[in-house]
Formats: C-alpha cells, structure tokens, sequence
C-alpha cells in the first residue's frame, strides 16, 4: 500500500501521494513530481487509486443456525493519506478487511441462510456498505462498495431446500392437471347438455364425423332418436 525512501531524488508518480518526514516526524505532503530528499528525511508514498480487498469466504452463523460461508470484495479510495499512514502505522486495509468480515457476521445474524440464499444480492450489497462505511470513520478513506462475491450454504441444508423446490414444482403441476381435467369435464358437461336439449346437433355431429373420416369404415345408423335416419330400405352406409 505503500513505499518509503531516504535520501537522493525521489519520483511522487500519479495516482500517489508523498508523505514526508524529518527527523521522524510528519513535514507536509508532496504532489506528484521529482523531490529531493534528504538523508534527514523520509519519504512514504501512498496510493491514491480505486483499490480493492477481497475478503475470502467464511462461516458465519445465521438466525436458524446454519452455517453458509460469505465472501465479499470491497473497493475503496484513500482521501487522508497522512491519517491513513499515521493510523496503525498504514495498516488501514486489515481494518477494511476486519470491518468487513464483522459486517457479514451482522447480516447472517439476523437472517435465515434460505433467506440470505434467495435475497436479491443489491439489498444485501447496500447494508454490507452501510455498516462498513460507520465502522470506518476515521480510517481516512471512503469506502465505495461492499458486494458480496459468493454464498455457499451447507450441503444438508441445499438439499432441503432442493426437496423443497421440488415439492413445491410438483405440486404446481398436479394443481395444473387438475384445473385442465376439471375444464375439460365442464366442456363435457355442457356439450351433454347442449346435445339433450337440441338433438339436432347430435345429427350434425354425427354428420361431420362421417365427413372427417378418411379411413375406409363401416358405419351403422338406426332409427333412434337423435340419430340421422336411413330409407327403410337401407340399413348400411
């Protein structure tokens, strides 16, 4: 995160920030450019770009007692660099690191691993930066983002919750064969109606299946009601 030089001339690149000490103690800051330095100084450099912290995955204990692992990555910017130096002599990105991994600990806490599994990341990515932002005042540094990289739940649980899913697909299913059957038997019950009280349609749709047929058949039509009927002479069509 950051450099130190003494005596001879010394280059304060873009993107840095030279802190320089005397005799041990903080003198002023140095922009970029070309500076002496004296065997009576020293000169830190301190970054000043968009950094990046990539807290791994761990266990952390959430509101049913699950065990899922978080991991997160945070992004940052040094706005104080002589507070940030100054503080735990520079180490202000284990304390990000530590602020973060608290922070997972706070959200798994007060969730369900099922709900932390299914939560859209964008709600839990804006609490993790809320509360690492608070617990880095003072850092000197602005914390951009907080997101999380991953989640990863306990094997026995992503079963249960599979078993879940797939019970409840499957009950979806039955639900919908059983709408489809019960609408097919309405049809069927209003067509019944339909042809008891109109036996004339029976006689069209009896008409139109001889129509449709293209396989050489035998039909047989009698003289019942309800049926088209035949010359008494003809008893085969």
């Amino acid at each position: 995160m950051f450099e130190a030089w003494t005596g001879d001339w010394k280059i304060v690149t873009e993107g840095q920030v030279g802190l320089l000490y005397r005799d041990g103690r903080f003198d002023h800051t140095l922009a970029p450019g070309r500076h002496r330095v004296t065997s009576r100084e020293t000169l830190v450099l301190v970054s000043t770009k968009r950094q990046s912290l990539v807290v791994s995955g761990q266990e952390v204990l959430s509101a049913d007692a699950f065990l899922p692992k978080l991991g997160a990555v945070a992004e940052f910017v040094v706005t104080d660099p002589h507070l940030a130096h100054s503080r735990d002599d520079g180490s202000y990105p284990n304390a990000i690191q530590t602020s973060v991994q608290f922070a997972l600990r706070q959200i798994a806490a007060s969730r369900t691993a099922e709900d932390l599994a299914k939560l859209a990341r964008e709600i839990l990515d804006a609490e993790l930066l809320g509360l690492v932002t608070r617990d880095c005042e003072g850092l000197g540094v602005r914390i951009e983002t907080v997101r999380l990289r991953d989640i990863v739940l306990p094997a026995d649980l992503r079963r249960l919750l599979t078993g879940v899913e797939k019970a409840r697909r499957e009950g979806q299913a039955a639900l919908e064969r059983a709408h489809a059957e019960q609408a097919a038997l309405r049809a069927l019950a209003n067509a019944a109606r339909m042809l008891r009280n109109n036996p004339e349609l029976q006689n069209l749709r009896v008409l139109q299946s001889i129509g449709s047929t293209t396989a050489p058949v035998t039909i047989v039509l009698g003289t019942q009601a309800g049926i088209v009927p035949l010359r008494p002479d003809v008893t085969e069509a």
